[in-house]
C-alpha cells in the first residue's frame, strides 16, 4: 500500500470535497482519500494505481489535479495571485450591474411605465455576468449532472438559470411584471467574492508550511579538492562536507566535524535559546548558525531529513480529518439534493396559493441561501491554522483525529524517566572522610573515565575537566572498579564491595575508598525536570487527572510523584503492565494521553487514546506516537493541550455557526421572507463569519 499525494484545485464547498473523495475512491487499487478543503491537498492510499489515472479521474469531475512534485511554489504562488485578481474582477464586474438591478427592489423607484424597458436592459446585462462571471458555476454543475451529483455549483446554477428563464416569460407575456433579475448578479458576485476571500485566508494558513520549507537553504558550500564550491543542496550525498559561515543557516542535517558555534533551533523547536555545538554533536537543517564557522559531514538528505519529515508530518496531518468534521461530511453529503427538494416544494406551493411570482422567488431565494460554502469551511481552515500553530511551537500532530483527541482527554498517564525527570544520572551530593569533597570526587572521576555505566558518566560529568589519568584499571561488573592515580590506589563501586554503610538517603549511592585513609560517598540521581511541577498542576488546574506510571522501582516513582504533587502512582511497572493500566482506564470510560520517550514507552503509546513522544527520546516511541513535543520541556505539553481545545473550540463554533445559519435562513426562504438578493449577501456573510472566526486562531495557543 502506498500513499501518494495530490493537489485539487476548483473545490468551492463540502459538497466538492465529498465529490473529489467519490471519483478518487472509484479508481481501481484506491482504499482510502481524504481531502482537505482549507489546504487543497489530498491524500490518496492505494494498492498499484498509476499516479495519471488519479489525476485522470479528478479533472474528469471538473476539478483540476496535480503532484505536488509538479509545483514550484514561486509559480504556484504567482498562478494563485493570478486566479484571485480574475476571480476579484468577476465579482467587481457582478457587483457593478447589480446596482441597477437593485433598484428594482426599492418600492416606486422605478415607475411602472418603465419597467418592461428596464427588464428589456438589464435581461442581456445578467446574461453576460452569467457568462462572463459565472461561467464555472455551469460548467461545475453541468459535469456533476452527468455524473448525477449535487454540489454548490448545481445550486447557483439552478436558482440564477430559473431567474433568467422567469425574466424571460415575464418580458414576453407580461413586460411590465416584476422579475427577479437581481438575484442573478448579486448571487454570482456575492459567492464570487466570498470565495476570493476565502482563498485569500486559505493561501495564509499554508504559512506554517511555507515557513518551514523556506528554512532550508537552496545553495550549500561544499568541500572538494578544488576548494568551496557553491551547489544545490539537493546535489548533496551523504559523506559530503560542507562549510556553514556565521549567520547562515544550517542546509543538511548531519555531524559538526570541525568548528564550535551556537545553533539556534527555535524554528523547529519553539526553544527560543541557541545551543552549543562543537566536533561530534547533530545539527539540523534549517537551523541558524551563529557566531562561528562550521564544518559538517552531511548525513540525511531528500526526504530523510528533520525538516523534510516535519513538513510531510504537517501536510499529511492537514490532510485529514477529525471525527467532528464526520458530522459536516455527513450532512454535506444529502445537503444538496435536499435543499433542491425545499426549493421544488416552496415554488409548487405558492404556485398553488397562485402567487406564482413569489414561488420563483422564494424557490430562488432556498437555492441562494442554501449555499454550503460555510459548511465545507467550518472544520479544515481551524484544522490548518490548528496545526500550523502546534508547529510553529515544535509540536507535531500527525493528523486532524490526534488534534480532537488532545482536546479531549480527561487522564494524563507520565512515564517518569526522560519524560518528568531528565533521563539520565547526575550527582547529587557528595560526603567525605579524611579528604576534600572536590579531591575525592576527582579521584573517583579518574577511575570511572574508563567505565561505560551511566553512573560512571554522571561522576565523570560532576568532576569536570581536571581530572588525572588513571593506571592499572581493573573493572568488577555489577561491582565495580579500581586502579592507581598519582601513586594512590582508589576504589569506586557500591558500598557493600567496599564493606561500607551508606547514609540514608534517596537515589543511588556509589562508595569511594582512597589508600591512605580518604573515603565518602557519591549520591546520583534521575533529577526531576525544572518544569516538570508546573505542569502537574497546570494540567490539575485545566481539570485533568494525573498518573504517574514508571518501570522504576516503586519507592523512586513515589519520591519523583510526591515531589511534583501526583497521588496516583505506580511504580516496577513493566511495558505489558502499562498497556494494561491504560486499557483499564479506557474500559472506564477515560480518555487517556499517555506521555513517554523510551522503546519500552511505545506500545503504551500506542494502546492511548492519544500518545505523546517527547523528542529527546527513542525513534519507536515517536513513531507509536501521534504528537511528538520537539522540546524536552514538560510545560510545551500544556501548549499542546490548550492549542488543541482552542481549535476544536472554533471547530464546534464554526459547525453551529453554518448550521444555525442555514436552519434559520432556509424556513425563511421558503416562506418568501427574503428576497433572491438579500438572500445571496446572507450566504457570503455566513462564508466571512465562518473564515473570520477560524483566523481568530492565528497565533493563538
Amino acid at each position: 500500500m502506498s500513499q501518494i499525494p495530490l493537489r485539487i484545485d476548483g473545490m468551492h464547498c463540502a459538497a466538492c470535497v465529498l465529490r473529489v473523495e467519490k471519483v478518487l475512491k472509484k479508481v481501481p487499487g484506491v482504499a482510502s482519500a481524504s481531502v482537505n478543503f482549507a489546504t487543497g491537498q489530498a491524500t490518496v492510499d492505494c494498492e498499484g494505481t498509476p499516479e495519471e489515472a488519479l489525476i485522470t479521474a479528478v479533472e474528469k469531475a471538473g476539478y483540476g489535479a496535480r503532484l505536488p512534485r509538479e509545483v514550484v511554489e514561486a509559480r504556484e504562488d504567482s498562478l494563485a495571485q493570478h486566479r484571485l485578481r480574475i476571480q476579484w474582477r468577476k465579482a467587481l464586474f457582478a457587483g457593478v450591474i447589480a446596482i441597477p438591478a437593485l433598484a428594482m427592489m426599492v418600492p416606486g423607484l422605478i415607475p411602472h411605465a418603465w419597467m418592461g424597458r428596464y427588464n428589456a436592459l438589464l435581461l442581456p446585462l445578467c446574461a453576460v455576468v452569467m457568462v462572463y462571471s459565472g461561467a464555472d458555476f455551469y460548467r461545475g454543475a453541468w459535469k456533476g449532472l452527468k455524473e448525477g451529483s449535487f454540489d454548490m455549483n448545481s445550486l447557483i446554477a439552478a436558482g440564477t438559470l430559473a431567474s433568467f428563464l422567469h425574466a424571460v416569460l415575464v418580458l414576453l407575456t407580461y413586460p411590465h411584471g416584476h422579475s427577479y433579475l437581481d438575484g442573478i448578479p448579486v448571487t454570482i458576485g456575492a459567492v464570487l467574492a466570498g470565495q476570493a476571500w476565502e482563498a485569500s485566508a486559505r493561501r495564509n494558513t499554508g504559512k506554517a508550511m511555507r515557513a518551514l520549507l523556506e528554512l532550508a537553504p537552496a545553495v550549500a558550500l561544499k568541500l572538494s579538492d578544488e576548494g568551496e564550491v557553491s551547489v544545490p543542496v539537493a546535489t548533496l550525498k551523504k559523506g559530503d562536507r560542507v562549510r556553514v559561515l556565521p549567520g547562515e543557516r544550517v542546509p543538511v542535517d548531519g555531524v559538526v566535524i570541525d568548528g564550535k558555534s551556537t545553533v539556534d533551533r527555535s524554528m523547529l523547536t519553539g526553544e527560543p535559546i541557541p545551543e552549543l555545538v562543537e566536533p561530534g554533536q547533530p545539527v539540523v537543517g534549517g537551523t541558524l548558525n551563529g557566531g562561528g564557522l562550521l564544518t559538517i559531514e552531511v548525513g540525511a538528505v531528500g526526504e530523510d531529513a528533520v525538516l523534510a519529515r516535519m513538513v510531510a508530518l504537517l501536510q499529511k496531518a492537514s490532510a485529514t480529518r477529525p471525527p467532528i468534521a464526520s458530522l459536516a461530511d455527513r450532512v454535506a453529503g444529502i445537503f444538496v439534493p435536499v435543499v433542491l427538494g425545499i426549493s421544488a416544494v416552496s415554488f409548487l406551493g405558492w404556485w398553488a396559493t397562485g402567487d406564482q411570482a413569489q414561488g420563483i422567488g422564494a424557490a430562488l431565494a432556498v437555492l441562494v441561501v442554501a449555499c454550503p460554502c460555510a459548511l465545507g469551511l467550518a472544520t479544515p481552515i481551524s484544522l490548518v491554522l490548528g496545526l500550523g500553530n502546534a508547529a510553529k511551537r515544535g509540536i507535531l500532530l500527525r493528523s486532524g483525529e490526534a488534534l480532537q483527541g488532545l482536546a479531549e482527554v480527561d487522564t494524563v498517564v507520565f512515564d517518569k524517566t526522560g519524560t518528568l525527570t531528565v533521563g539520565h544520572p547526575v550527582m547529587q551530593s557528595c560526603q567525605t572522610e579524611g579528604m576534600e569533597e572536590a579531591e575525592l570526587l576527582r579521584l573517583a572521576a579518574a577511575v570511572e573515565q574508563r567505565v561505560i555505566h551511566p553512573l560512571a558518566r554522571a561522576v565523570v560529568q560532576a568532576a569536570g575537566d581536571n581530572i588525572p589519568e588513571v593506571e592499572g584499571l581493573q573493572s568488577y561488573p555489577g561491582k565495580g572498579a579500581e586502579g592507581t592515580v598519582e601513586g594512590r590506589k582508589v576504589r569506586v563501586g557500591s558500598p557493600a564491595w567496599l564493606g561500607l554503610s551508606p547514609p540514608a538517603g534517596i537515589g543511588t549511592t556509589i562508595a569511594v575508598e582512597v589508600e591512605g585513609g580518604g573515603r565518602g560517598f557519591l549520591r546520583v540521581s534521575d533529577p526531576v525536570r525544572p518544569n516538570a511541577a508546573a505542569t502537574v498542576e497546570g494540567l490539575k488546574k485545566r481539570g485533568l487527572r494525573v498518573v504517574l506510571l514508571s518501570g522504576d522501582q516503586e519507592a523512586e516513582a513515589k519520591r519523583v510523584g510526591q515531589s511534583l504533587g501526583i497521588d496516583e502512582v505506580f511504580g516496577g511497572v513493566d511495558p505489558a503492565g502499562k498497556i494494561a493500566k491504560i486499557q483499564q482506564l479506557r474500559a472506564e470510560g477515560r480518555k487517556v494521553l499517555m506521555v513517554g520517550d523510551g522503546v519500552n514507552d511505545a506500545p503504551a503509546l500506542a494502546a492511548a487514546t492519544v500518545g505523546v513522544a517527547m523528542g529527546s527520546g527513542a525513534d519507536a516511541a515517536m513513531e507509536a506516537a501521534a504528537v511528538t513535543l520537539q522540546r524536552s520541556d514538560p510545560l510545551v505539553l500544556l501548549e499542546a493541550i490548550d492549542i488543541a481545545r482552542a481549535t476544536l473550540r472554533n471547530v464546534r463554533q464554526n459547525l453551529g455557526a453554518a448550521f444555525g445559519y442555514n436552519s434559520l435562513a432556509l424556513p425563511l426562504a421558503a416562506l418568501g421572507m427574503l428576497q433572491p438578493a438579500i438572500a445571496g449577501g446572507l450566504m457570503a456573510l455566513s462564508s466571512v463569519t465562518v473564515v473570520g472566526n477560524a483566523l481568530r486562531l492565528r497565533g493563538k495557543g
